[in-house]
């Protein structure tokens, strides 16, 4: 567990100049205990924005799947804000981008590796525990990329296990991101 105290240090009490992705939620970069980190807040309050709920629902599935490779290590949380605030290891290459800084886009060999690292952390969720769990949220800005270019999945906040002896499950909540 970090205190507020340490996250706002970690982040110049949440400065613009830390942000590197914002969506749903917002990545800082930080160091906290003198190491780097990535600090995921969630982002306002308005009726789109995740629950209190979602972020605990990360914090849980995040420490379940944390020794997989190609999933951000969970450092720890932050309870004394609004929503709690998640710690992970740092990926210094930042989140999924197409193209690089230049515009050149990601080769496909690239591409078909990130997507074979990606895969295998699904396929990890899916069969690694008593009862499946289904992401639900995987895109660009939810995966990151280590210093060696290794994809890391990242956020597990809309995921939902399928009940024992179940082969599906239902969920009355119809989440809209990103609508234009």
């Amino acid at each position: 567990m970090f205190s507020s105290d340490q996250i706002l240090k970690a982040t110049n009490n949440f400065d613009a100049n830390h942000i590197i992705s914002h969506g749903r939620f917002i990545w800082y970069k930080g160091t906290i205990e003198e190491r780097k980190a990535l600090i995921k807040k969630w982002e306002g309050d308005h009726v789109f924005s995740p629950s209190a709920d979602n972020a605990h629902r990360d914090i849980a599935v995040l420490s379940m799947m944390s020794s997989h490779k190609n999933v951000l290590k969970l450092l720890g949380c932050c309870v004394e804000f609004v929503k709690p605030v998640i710690v992970c290891e740092y990926a210094d290459k930042g989140p999924l981008q197409l193209e690089d800084k230049d515009g050149t886009p990601l080769s496909w060999s690239a591409r078909l590796k990130i997507g074979k690292e990606i895969a295998n952390a699904v396929a990890y969720l899916h069969t690694a525990f008593p009862r499946i769990i289904i992401n639900r949220d995987i895109n660009p800005q939810n995966i990151f990329l280590d210093e060696n270019g290794t994809a890391k999945l990242s956020s597990f906040c809309l995921s939902i296990s399928i009940p024992e002896g179940e082969s599906s499950v239902f969920d009355d909540k119809v989440f809209l991101w990103n609508i234009r």
